[in-house]
């Protein structure tokens, strides 16, 4: 919903302001540099003693040696010149989400439509198992996909009934299959 897209707003803005790198997300909850997949967020609510609170999860690969499984390019430290921190990263991030979850929904949902790859492209995707080909619209207020199938209606869709979410006219990656570019 809005809290993952607020979430994502604010690791792509302290991500930004830090290394100057660009991130773009991928709906509902990726974080995509260079194509590839380099991150994502899960936000759940959970029940404590001060009532409800959000639980934010985020994963960053910020250097080659978070995932020495995986090509380097997988990494936002792939870039030139890297003059940052890690600490750095995880400090802007905290100050973003403090700031962000602080502001009403208009100050923030401009930068998130402009940051959600595929807007306006064909895409394919699976809703509960069955493979689609539409136009990403955009999202409704709750931040639902809206997709214009080939046939039909305007669908609306939340996260849990997609999948597989990806362009048809571009060369994405999925995140198991690791490109050879390292530029």
């Amino acid at each position: 919903g809005l809290e993952a897209a607020r979430a994502a707003v604010a690791v792509v803005q302290a991500v930004a302001a830090v290394t100057g790198l660009e991130l773009a997300i991928k709906w509902p909850n990726d974080l995509v540099f260079r194509h590839q997949k380099r991150g994502g967020l899960l936000i759940e609510q959970v029940q404590t003693s001060a009532g409800w609170q959000l639980l934010i999860g985020i994963g960053l690969n910020l250097a080659a040696t978070d995932v020495p499984a995986l090509p380097v390019s997988l990494t936002l430290a792939d870039t030139p010149n890297q003059q940052w921190t890690r600490n750095q990263v995880i400090a802007a991030i905290y100050g973003q989400l403090t700031a962000l979850f602080q502001q009403p929904a208009a100050t923030w949902l401009a930068v998130y439509r402009q940051s959600v790859l595929w807007v306006g492209e064909r895409v394919q995707f699976n809703v509960s198992g069955q493979a689609m080909i539409g136009i990403l619209q955009g999202f409704d207020p709750h931040n639902r996909l809206q997709v214009q199938p080939q046939t039909g209606p305007l669908l609306v869709l939340e996260a849990e009934r997609v999948s597989e979410l990806m362009p048809l006219d571009q060369d994405y990656q999925k995140p198991n299959e690791p490109s050879n570019d390292f530029t």
